[in-house]
C-alpha cells in the first residue's frame, strides 16, 4: 500500500466513507494528508446525522457535521454538539481550508436562532481560509452566503448583484417578491451559466423567462434547470398565470438541456395549460437524461392528481432522449383524506403507470418521494398493507401491534370538528409524511447526493393524535417506528419487483425515504432490514 502512486490512493480513498477515512487518517502520518483532502473536500452541516450502511456508495460522497443519533436526544443536547462540532470546523479550516471546494449549510441547523449565530463563525472562517471553495449552498434563511472570485455558483434574490461578479457556472435565483422592473445585468454576464434555478414564491418562475425574452436575451446553453410554476394559486400576475413554452423556448437551448426540474401544476377547471405546456417542449429536448417532477396544486381531488400524471405520463413517453434518472413527486394531503379516492379510481390510476413503466428501458434510478402518502390516500391499501399484509416472521410479529394503536389513539378530524377513531389511511399517511423527511436535499435530481438523515416519530402530536382515556400507559413511541419502517418495505417490494422486471438497467429505486438497490435482478433494501433491526 505504501508504495502505491498518490493518484491511486487517493481514488481508493475517494471510495471510503467518513469513519474509515478519520481512521485511516490516524493510522500512518502518509495517509493524513490524502485523507484530508478527502474529508474537506465536500463538507455538509445538517441537523441529524445520516443513515448507516456498510454495502453502499452514498457515505463515501461528502463529510457530514451533524448531531446525535440517538432516537430520545434531547434538542438542547443536539444544539450543543453540532455548536461544539462548528466550532472545531472553525479551528481545523485554518489549516485545512485550501482543501474545501463545495460547503452546504442545510435548513433548521439549530432549533434556537441564537445557536445559528455560530453558523455565521463557519461562514467568516469559510470567506478567510478557503481560498478555493467553488461551491456554497446555503438553505438556512438565518444565515447569509458570500462569493468569491473562485466560486462557480451564486444564491441571491436580486438578478442585478451578478453584474459585479465572475463568470457562473451555477445561478440559484430566488424571487420573493417580483415585479415588472426586476434588476437585469448585462445578459452576456448570463452566458456562461451551466446550471439556471428558479424558485419563486408565488411559484410563478415563467413570468422571470418572459421578462429575459422581453430584454432580449440570447438563449443559454444549460445542462441543468429547476422552475416552479403553477396555474391556478393565485392571481399573482394577470399577464402570464397559465403555463406557455414560449418564453423558456426563446430563452434555453432545450436541446442541451441534460437535466430538468419542473414544479408544476394546474388547477383551473378545463385547462389544458400543463398539457400544452409538456407536449410542446418534450419533442425539443433531445439530451434529457434525468428530470424531476413534483406536482404543486391545492385541491386534493383525485381527478386533478389523475389528469397531472397522464400530462406527465404524455411528456414521458414523448422525450425522444433516454431518460435515466426519474423522480415523480406528489403532493398528497398530510392526513389522507383525497377526494374521489375510490378503489377503482386507484386501480385505473395504477394501470396508467404500468402502461408508462414499460416504456422506460433506459431507467436507473426511480425516485418517488410520496409513494406511501400517495397510496394510503386509498383505503384499500393501508389496511391490505396492515391487516392482509406480508405474512413474514417480522410483520406477523409489529403489524398487531400498529392495528392495536389504532384501537387506542384518536384524531382531531378539522372537517367536522371532533375526535375520531385512528385509522389506517391517516397513521401512513403522516408516517410516509416522517419518512419523506430522510431524504433532505432541497431538489429531488440530487436525492443520491448525500445520505438520507435518521428521522424519528413517536406516533403522536399531530392533528392533536392522543390515548383513549381508557389507556393507562401507552406504549407507542421512536422505538417502533424503525419496525414500521421494514414493514412499509415488504408492502413496498412489490411495486419495485414490477420496476425491476419492467426497466432491465435499474440498479437504485427510492420510495419514501426507503431505499432499495438492484443486483442482477436481486432486489436489496439499503436501510431497512430485519436482519439488523435489534428489538
Amino acid at each position: 500500500m505504501l508504495s502505491l502512486p498518490c493518484d491511486v490512493v487517493d481514488r481508493i480513498i475517494s471510495f471510503l466513507p467518513q469513519s474509515d477515512v478519520i481512521a485511516l487518517a490516524c493510522s500512518q502520518k502518509k495517509f493524513l494528508e490524502p485523507c484530508m483532502r478527502k474529508l474537506y473536500r465536500k463538507i455538509y452541516v445538517r441537523r441529524n446525522p445520516n443513515l448507516h450502511d456498510d454495502g453502499w456508495f452514498v457515505e463515501s460522497l461528502r463529510t457530514e457535521v451533524s448531531g446525535l443519533s440517538s432516537m430520545f436526544k434531547r434538542e438542547d443536547q443536539n444544539d450543543y454538539l453540532i455548536y461544539l462540532k462548528c466550532a472545531v470546523l472553525v479551528e481545523s479550516l485554518a489549516k485545512y481550508g485550501h482543501y474545501v471546494r463545495e460547503f452546504t449549510i442545510y435548513d433548521a441547523v439549530f432549533t434556537e436562532d441564537g445557536d445559528a449565530e455560530c453558523l455565521g463563525s463557519v461562514i467568516d472562517a469559510l470567506k478567510k481560509c478557503c481560498p478555493n471553495i467553488e461551491k456554497l449552498n446555503v438553505f438556512d434563511e438565518r444565515v447569509k452566503a458570500f462569493n468569491t472570485p473562485s466560486m462557480k455558483n451564486c444564491i441571491t434574490d436580486d438578478l442585478g448583484e451578478i453584474a459585479g461578479l465572475q463568470p457562473l457556472e451555477s445561478l440559484t435565483l430566488k424571487l420573493h417578491k417580483y415585479s415588472e422592473a426586476l434588476n437585469l445585468p448585462p445578459l452576456d454576464k448570463l452566458a456562461s451559466l451551466k446550471e439556471l434555478i428558479v424558485v419563486d414564491e408565488e411559484f410563478a418562475s415563467l413570468r422571470l423567462f418572459k421578462r429575459l425574452s422581453d430584454a432580449g436575451m440570447a438563449k443559454l446553453n444549460l445542462n441543468r434547470l429547476v422552475f416552479d410554476h403553477t396555474h391556478g394559486v393565485n392571481d399573482y400576475n394577470t399577464a402570464l398565470r397559465e403555463l406557455t413554452s414560449e418564453f423558456i423556448d426563446n430563452c434555453i437551448e432545450l436541446s442541451s438541456l441534460k437535466e430538468l426540474e419542473m414544479t408544476v401544476g394546474c388547477q383551473e377547471e378545463g385547462c389544458a395549460c400543463l398539457r400544452t405546456f409538456l407536449d410542446d417542449i418534450a419533442p425539443k429536448l433531445t439530451s434529457l437524461e434525468k428530470v424531476s417532477f413534483q406536482e404543486y396544486t391545492f385541491q386534493k381531488d383525485h381527478y386533478l392528481t389523475e389528469e397531472w400524471d397522464v400530462d406527465v405520463g404524455r411528456f414521458l413517453l414523448n422525450i425522444p432522449s433516454k431518460i435515466r434518472y426519474l423522480s415523480v413527486r406528489h403532493n398528497p394531503p398530510l392526513d389522507g383524506k383525497l377526494l374521489n379516492a375510490l378503489e377503482g379510481n386507484y386501480l385505473r390510476r395504477r394501470k396508467l403507470y404500468e402502461n408508462i413503466v414499460p416504456h422506460l428501458k433506459d431507467l436507473e434510478v426511480f425516485i418517488c418521494p410520496t409513494f406511501l402518502q400517495s397510496c394510503a390516500c386509498y383505503e384499500i391499501l393501508p389496511s391490505d398493507l396492515l391487516w392482509n399484509g406480508c405474512e413474514c416472521a417480522f410483520c406477523s410479529k409489529f403489524l398487531p401491534l400498529y392495528d392495536k394503536y389504532l384501537q387506542d389513539h384518536a384524531y382531531f378530524d378539522t372537517d367536522d370538528g371532533d375526535f375520531k377513531d385512528m385509522i389506517s389511511p391517516r397513521l401512513f399517511g403522516l408516517f410516509g409524511w416522517e419518512l419523506c423527511h430522510r431524504m433532505q436535499n432541497q431538489y429531488d435530481l440530487n436525492a443520491l447526493s448525500t445520505p438520507p438523515t435518521v428521522t424519528y416519530w413517536d406516533f403522536h402530536g399531530f392533528q392533536h393524535i392522543s390515548c383513549f382515556n381508557d389507556v393507562k400507559e401507552c406504549d407507542f413511541n421512536k422505538i417502533l417506528f424503525e419496525p414500521l419502517a421494514i414493514c412499509v418495505s415488504h408492502f413496498m417490494l412489490d411495486s419495485v419487483k414490477f420496476l425491476v422486471k419492467n426497466c432491465p438497467k435499474l440498479n437504485t429505486v427510492v420510495l419514501t425515504g426507503i431505499y432499495f438497490t438492484v443486483d442482477s435482478g436481486e432486489v436489496r433494501c439499503v436501510y431497512d432490514s430485519e436482519d439488523t433491526f435489534v428489538y
